[in-house]
């Protein structure tokens, strides 16, 4: 609920809020805000919906540590830092992103040199959209070892391919991504190395 504060032009006191320490806080015009943190839009939540949201909040946070746990290595696709960190090669590729998130695809390849910080790795993990008419081919030290489908799907997928034997206790892996079939590949999101 908004209050509106007295003598203070497009000034308002924020209730009914939660947590509770940011009962009172003051909502006023964007243009007045400079050199301080700012949040233009919050979410707006019945106290079932914030319980459901908090339950699901932290099933995620734990998921996600899980998988940063079993992980030696990542590389976030499209973002210039974490591609450079990890020496990227590519012939006829671009990025872009969904609603923020960023991707690349490709109608050549790219590579990145990942890491293996001394363990084991088994598996290479790699978050995609399939599409109709998009595939992909995966290689790790030059050798083709699996595949990302064309299905069609609504949301993100994880594709899981096997490191081979031989190379799992290598110290670095090159992983490689190209077209597959089809003319591109789909947007990759994000390449892990894991332990299992």
């Amino acid at each position: 609920h908004l209050k509106k504060v007295e003598g203070k032009p497009l000034t308002f006191a924020l209730t009914g809020v939660y947590p509770e320490r940011y009962e009172g806080m003051i909502v006023e015009p964007f243009f007045r805000l400079y050199e301080c943190r700012y949040m233009v839009y919050w979410p707006v939540l019945s106290k079932q919906e914030l319980q459901a949201r908090q339950e699901q909040l932290a099933k995620e946070e734990k998921e996600r540590a899980a998988l940063d746990g079993i992980t030696t290595d990542k590389v976030i696709c499209g973002e210039q830092q974490p591609e450079s960190d990890h020496f990227i090669r590519m012939e006829n590729s671009r990025t872009g992103d969904d609603e923020g998130v960023h991707w690349r695809e490709t109608t050549g390849w790219f590579s990145y040199r990942m890491k293996t910080n001394g363990k084991p790795v088994h598996k290479v993990r790699i978050l995609f959209r399939p599409e109709i008419r998009k595939d992909a081919k995966v290689w790790i030290n030059g050798q083709e070892v699996g595949k990302l489908a064309d299905k069609p799907a609504s949301d993100l997928s994880v594709g899981i391919v096997d490191v081979p034997v031989s190379m799992q206790s290598d110290d670095q892996l090159e992983i490689k991504i190209g077209r597959g079939n089809e003319k591109v590949t789909p947007h990759i999101y994000e390449v892990r190395l894991v332990t299992e």
